[in-house]
């Protein structure tokens, strides 16, 4: 019975990232060339704060010269500040974040995940070195999952400069969660239920 128990409520949270997985997309197309944060964007439920500490204008968005397509949201800003680096706090919390950079030297980029806010606790940390291609300037993908978050900064230490360029995160939203923990408890129950009235009826 025991395995049984486990085994319902393993299969429930196994449908959990396929059934309730969202995500949202953030691209800079619609805002126009120039615009320097803090700017504000909304996808699929959403809401995205890009902004940086020489704000207002610390990143700007400018057309992208880079291979990845469409706006890029890059330092230097628009007042000329260099050495930014890039928070963006989400309305939720999310499981993970992907998007493209480019950076003006060797990098690498580095992204800090945190829980509560820019001041929260961090809850992980990965770095991406770029590779050469349009223009020599090193380009790639940068990932992080595996932690629930809200909050991350985005940092490159050894260059002045970087972009980055659609970027998408994934939620599981509230209330699809409850649904499938509710399942998963409903079919316990009643393997549960079943198991008792089997027993009774051997008893009697």
């Amino acid at each position: 019975m025991k395995n049984k128990k486990i085994s319902i409520l393993t299969l429930a949270f196994a449908f959990l990232p396929s059934i309730a997985m969202s995500s949202s997309t953030f691209d800079f197309n619609s805002i126009p060339i120039g615009t320097g944060t803090p700017i504000t964007l909304s996808s699929n439920g959403i809401t995205a704060v890009f902004s940086a500490p020489g704000d207002p204008g610390g990143f700007q968005i400018n057309p992208t010269f880079f291979s990845f397509p469409g706006n890029i949201l890059y330092t230097p800003g628009i007042n000329g500040q260099d050495f930014e680096n890039l928070d963006i706090a989400f309305s939720q919390l999310v499981s993970e974040i992907h998007f493209n950079f480019a950076t003006n030297g060797a990098g690498p980029l580095t992204l800090i995940a945190l829980s509560g806010g820019i001041s929260g606790t961090q809850v992980g940390e990965v770095s991406v070195l770029g590779q050469p291609v349009l223009f020599f300037f090193p380009e790639g993908l940068l990932t992080f999952n595996g932690a629930l978050f809200d909050t991350v900064k985005i940092i490159d230490s050894n260059d002045p400069n970087f972009a980055i360029g659609n970027v998408t995160v994934s939620a599981v939203p509230v209330p699809a969660a409850v649904w499938l923990f509710g399942s998963g408890l409903m079919g316990v129950l009643s393997f549960k239920r079943s198991k008792n009235k089997t027993a009774n009826v051997i008893t009697a």
